[in-house]
């Protein structure tokens, strides 16, 4: 009996120390009013190291770019592309030079209410982590952003 216990112990930790190595990736979602009807979302990817992810303009034939896309909604506009805020490193790999950020990256997007109300903004990140050595399968994170004008 107490050898099943430390062999379902030990799998356990095992399971959980996997489960850690392949997500290597913590994203936050959040929202903040910087105008009437006019908000800036945020989203922070946390990158334990050796990993990184990829700057969004990255050739998709070396690296898979970080992509942000969102779910329709006729209450939300979305106002142009994403802001990277954070330090990148670059690197030449086949002639092609990769943007990729280790440690933390933010993304801001302007988005705008069609009227003075209270939505929700929903929607996907794509992105692929990746060590020098090796990458993990592309990812995907859903989120959903509450927009509050009371804010």
């Amino acid at each position: 009996m107490k050898q099943l216990f430390l062999l379902i112990v030990g799998a356990l930790v095992t399971f959980s120390a996997n489960a850690q190595i392949n997500d290597p990736v913590r994203w936050e979602f959040k929202s903040e009013k910087i105008a009437e009807n006019t908000f800036e979302v945020h989203f922070t990817a946390r990158i334990q190291a050796p990993w990184h992810i990829y700057a969004q303009d990255v050739n998709g034939e070396v690296g898979l770019p970080t992509t942000i896309s969102f779910n329709k909604n006729p209450l939300v506009e979305v106002d142009g592309k994403p802001q990277e805020l954070g330090k990148p490193e670059e690197k030449k790999i086949e002639g092609v030079l990769l943007k990729y950020y280790p440690g933390k990256v933010e993304f801001v997007q302007v988005v705008k209410l069609k009227a003075p109300i209270k939505a929700n903004i929903s929607g996907k990140v794509d992105y692929m982590a990746c060590t020098d050595s090796h990458c993990l399968p592309p990812a995907q994170r859903g989120f959903s952003i509450f927009l509050d004008n009371k804010q």
